[in-house]
């Protein structure tokens, strides 16, 4: 009785082994698949080395994979997500606070340089102007220089610049009458005073002065003449005329007046 019970309950044990074993075995198949299918979805995403997976036969060793599952991170597809970069960018008040302040910078330099060129050309300008004054005043010196040493020159040479033109006197019976004398200035200045003296002589002897006259003309242009008025002599039959005296304020010239110095001796002021 005993060995039949214990037979009987062996055999119970087995068959709820054997039932306990194929539930297991169900729920690890079921398993096995679900995880078979989770790597084969990992694997299209990240591939594995499926190198050291051992297979027996033809069932494949799933402890291997199962292992190998949790190394792999499955990858899910994304869309693409287009990020669009504002063309303007947003206002830094630094920035702008920066760039007023290299603007206003900019105005006061163009407007220092434009300052400094002002001055700078109202500078040239004025040394241009002085340079023009200092070569007047120059060429007024050279040309006041050249115009004294014409009048000096014209001072100590003036019997070649006053002279006197043709006599024409009348001789009668009754002796001179009143003629004129031409006075002929080619100076470049007026005469202010010719003094002329007028000698009548006889006829039998020239050489002997019986008469003379003095007579004046006033004010003789320059590169001109003036005729003097000489009065007749009845006993008189020749003249002779003579400049006794020439003045002028322009030349700075008196003759017969004599200042002493032999280079320039009828300067006058």
């Amino acid at each position: 009785v005993l060995g039949g019970l214990g037979y009987y309950i062996y055999l119970d044990m087995g068959k709820n082994k054997t039932s306990s074993t194929g539930l297991a075995l169900t729920d690890s198949t079921a398993k096995t698949a679900k995880d078979s299918s989770a790597t084969q979805n990992s694997n299209r995403s990240n591939p594995v080395d499926t190198s050291n997976t051992t297979t027996t036969g033809t069932k494949t060793d799933t402890s291997a994979q199962t292992a190998l599952t949790p190394e792999t991170t499955p990858t899910t597809p994304t869309t693409p997500v287009t990020t669009t970069v504002p063309t303007t960018k947003p206002t830094d008040n630094k920035t702008s606070a920066t760039q007023q302040l290299l603007a206003k910078k900019k105005a006061e330099d163009d407007k220092k340089k434009k300052a400094d060129a002002d001055k700078k050309k109202q500078a040239d300008a004025q040394a241009n102007q002085a340079k023009q004054k200092a070569d007047q005043e120059k060429q007024k010196q050279l040309s006041a220089q050249a115009e004294l040493a014409k009048e000096m020159q014209m001072r100590n040479n003036w019997p070649s610049y006053v002279t006197f033109g043709k006599l024409d006197y009348q001789v009668t019976d009754d002796g001179i009458s009143a003629f004129n004398v031409p006075v002929n200035n080619s100076t470049d200045a007026v005469l202010d005073k010719v003094t002329i003296r007028v000698d009548y002589l006889k006829r039998e002897n020239k050489d002997k002065v019986v008469h003379s006259e003095t007579i004046t003309v006033n004010n003789v242009p320059p590169r001109s003449g003036v005729n003097g008025s000489a009065p007749g002599f009845k006993r008189g039959k020749t003249v002779h005329v003579f400049i006794t005296g020439v003045t002028s304020r322009k030349l700075h010239f008196c003759y017969p007046q004599n200042n002493g110095n032999p280079a320039d001796p009828y300067y006058c002021n």
